[in-house]
Order: structure tokens, then sequence, then C-alpha cells
């Protein structure tokens, strides 16, 4: 598993017994679990002794670790041998990989949930009217297309609907950058 030196250096400061005391070591990994499947940060009561700066460091590098190692779904030879660069001792070790494979298939559920995908456009529907009038205007006399567009967002039943109008011209340049767009992702998909 690869990490950032900046990872594995503040993994250095919780192996660290001085910078965080073996009594603070498991409520430290049990709060960066929660942390992540809950989001709400709260460090608990032992973990009030420790420095600050200290204690915001570690939690961010094990909270890292933990989402990074549920991520790549690392084998316990791959966390124990960056938890051993890191200078961890073989009892916190144990401490760490008990408690993240505890917490693992919660873990890898929230992870299976958490999309950034975007919308995805099924269906458009459209009507051209006429404009007569307008508020600002006497007079108009153009045709306008009303459209809306159907779209599925992952993780929602129901379909979203966008609607806006637009003029004839404004609707083919619409229509000539979607075939733009278009074109570039062949393009892409044939490299």
């Amino acid at each position: 598993m690869e990490v950032s030196a900046n990872l594995i250096q503040g993994l250095s400061a919780a192996g660290n017994t001085h910078a965080v005391p073996d009594d603070c070591f498991h409520p430290l990994v049990e709060s960066a679990c929660q942390g992540i499947l809950t989001e709400s940060h709260n460090i608990g009561g032992r973990l009030k002794k420790l420095d600050e700066d200290v204690c915001k460091e570690v939690y961010g590098c094990m909270s890292l670790l933990i989402a990074e190692a549920t991520k790549t779904d690392a084998d316990v030879n791959s966390l124990t041998s960056l938890l051993e660069e890191c200078n961890f001792s073989k009892d916190r070790i144990k401490t760490f990989l008990e408690v993240f494979h505890e917490n693992k298939p919660f873990l890898q559920a929230l992870l299976a949930n958490t999309t950034e995908s975007l919308p995805h456009i099924v269906d458009v529907k459209w009507r051209l009217d006429y404009y007569i009038k307008s508020n600002q205007l006497e007079r108009i006399h153009q045709p306008v297309y009303l459209l809306t567009l159907l779209s599925e967002v992952p993780g929602e039943k129901k379909l979203k609907e966008l609607s806006f109008s637009c003029t004839v011209e404004q609707l083919q340049s619409l229509v000539n950058k979607l075939r733009d767009a278009t074109r570039s992702l062949q393009r892409i998909a044939q490299v």
C-alpha cells in the first residue's frame, strides 16, 4: 500500500509512545473509525489529555490510513509492514488491526454507497411555443423552445427534472456543443 511521506510522518507520531500513550491508542483508532462511519469527530475523554496539535495530526492520519486501507482492501501483511515502517510496536499493530477488521465491513459498505457520479440524462421533453408579448417588451413574435431534461441521480428513486427555455439559436448552440462533446469522448475512447 503506497502512502504519502506526510502520512508516514503523522503515523510515526501515532506510533510514538511519548506522543500518544498506550492507554490513548485504542480510543484513537476507535474514534478515527467512528469518525468516518458517523461523520462526527467527537474526541473521547482519554484523547483530551493529548497535546491538541498532536491529537489532530494523529487523528487525521489514522482516519486517512483507515480510509485508504478500506478503499484498497489492504491485507494484513501490507498494513503490518506499513505500521512497522512507522515504528509501531507489536501491541499497537495488533490493536489497530483488531479495530480495523472489526469495522472493515461497515467501512466498505459506506465506501460502496459513496459516489461522485453525475446525474444521467435519460429523457428530454420539449415543446415549441410562440411568444407574442413579454413583461419587458411590447411585442416579441419569436419562437421559443421549452425543454425539460429528465435525469436519474444515483441513490435516488425519483427522476429529477431540469426545465429551461431557449431560442432557436440557443438550442442550435446547445446541440452543437453536445455533438462536440460526443466527438471528443469518442476520440478519447479510441486512444
